[in-house]
């Protein structure tokens, strides 16, 4: 497939399927995918296809080439119960609406492992992506994910974490369905956490470290209120305090331990983070950690302090927006401080860096009103910046406006699926 030349990439559902103990015929359709869901059945894009199939009895994927844009294929099973993957490998630059039968069969080779690390992080990404784009209900997310609760892949891992962070930020504002997802995604996540611990071993390898930093990032969010993660963030933070030039806390995790300690803390913990910022004056990936992190602490003054130290001269003009980033990721709440603080402070960023690149403008609008899910909030921006203008950010502003009301719909739909029934009946959920 040419994705560049043909200017994006196709989709390829199942429309039929007939299952016997000995086969399965599928019939496929190939359509232009885009992310927001939009129809493209009417533009007739078509590419020619390698699709590549596997079952658990073929030891290399068989591959299917076509150009139809509808197709069938016939599959052969060597038991009554096998699975079907279709783009085995992830090799080819396309998603995959497997049906929920398929995906049902495919469940236990997700457990077990049986399916390649590509293939399980492939499986995760292309859901959540279809899921959003309308193709697949929320609904069978739940069991989809419940299926790697005892994944050990830092690449899978790494899907997974993007996954549900991205599902955290449409939930975080629902609070009938939030707290039971982030009780479901805290024990999801929990057996590999506990396995791969918090100290690097010597036998971490690459992947390893990768892992180790994909989980406690994943703690931060979803399982910062639990005593022992507390702890063990604690005892990180006070080695780095009592040394601040040592290495206690690896760089891969430093911000996550600093964001979990200013959440459950006070004024106390937010000066001390702040004053390694100070400390660490000949580091700018250290400082960094402290400007992306301090945004973190529950106190709602303290967050406002924390943007206006971000234009007040004592951060680098080029890293003034990680303060902002910082804020607008604690939760709905810092999201909605940073916004009002970007507009209620208009003049004096817009002065703070005329000199300075666009792209600085650009990010900072980026973190303070991204993040948002509603139409309304879509208005909002739309109606600031029309009485703002800013020429040369006018395509950032429109892509958030754009990314704002897809996620909006977005919302909707899962809200209106069984997603929350079904994750309320989950034992994760309990």
């Amino acid at each position: 497939i040419n994705a560049e030349y043909m200017g994006g990439f196709p989709v390829i559902s199942v429309l039929e399927e007939k299952w016997t103990d000995s086969s399965v015929v599928l019939k496929l359709q190939q359509k232009w995918f885009l992310a927001d869901g939009s129809d493209t059945t009417a533009e007739g894009k078509l590419w020619t296809v390698p699709l590549l199939i596997a079952t658990p009895s073929t030891k290399s994927p068989t591959l299917e080439l076509t150009s139809e844009a509808t197709f069938t294929v016939t599959v052969n099973l060597q038991s009554p119960t096998d699975w079907v993957l279709l783009n085995a490998g992830q090799h080819v630059p396309l998603r995959v609406v497997h049906s929920s039968a398929m995906i049902e069969r495919l469940v236990p080779a997700i457990k077990s492992k049986t399916l390649s690390a590509s293939d399980r992080a492939g499986l995760v990404l292309d859901a959540y992506a279809l899921m959003k784009a309308g193709y697949m209900d929320f609904a069978s997310l739940v069991p989809l994910l419940d299926a790697y609760r005892n994944e050990d892949n830092a690449v899978t891992w790494e899907a997974l974490e993007m996954v549900l962070r991205g599902l955290n930020r449409l939930l975080q504002s629902n609070q009938a369905v939030y707290p039971k997802f982030t009780r479901f995604v805290s024990n999801l996540i929990k057996p590999t956490a506990n396995a791969i611990g918090w100290q690097p071993k010597e036998t971490d390898g690459h992947l390893g470290k990768l892992l180790r930093g994909s989980m406690i990032r994943l703690l931060a969010v979803f399982s910062s209120n639990e005593e022992s993660v507390i702890s063990e963030a604690r005892s990180l933070y006070n080695k780095l305090i009592e040394d601040p030039n040592g290495s206690h806390i690896p760089s891969d995790f430093r911000v996550p331990v600093l964001k979990m300690v200013l959440a459950a803390g006070g004024q106390e913990e937010y000066n001390k983070v702040k004053e390694l910022f100070t400390i660490w004056d000949n580091s700018n990936v250290d400082q960094k950690a402290v400007m992306t992190s301090i945004g973190a602490t529950p106190i709602l003054e303290l967050k406002n302090q924390t943007l206006e130290w971000a234009i007040s001269g004592s951060i680098k003009r080029q890293d003034f927006f990680y303060p902002f980033s910082g804020v607008s990721d604690s939760g709905i709440k810092g999201l909605e401080i940073s916004w009002n603080f970007f507009k209620q402070n208009f003049e004096r960023i817009q002065s703070y860096i005329s000199t300075a690149s666009p792209s600085l403008m650009d990010s900072v609008i980026s973190y303070s009103c991204s993040g948002f899910c509603t139409n309304e909030k879509a208005d909002d921006i739309t109606r600031f910046f029309e009485s703002h203008p800013l020429p040369l950010s006018k395509r950032t502003i429109s892509q958030i406006v754009e990314d704002v009301r897809v996620n909006a719909e977005v919302l909707k739909r899962l809200e209106k699926s069984d997603f929350a029934r079904i994750l309320q009946e989950n034992p994760l959920s309990q």
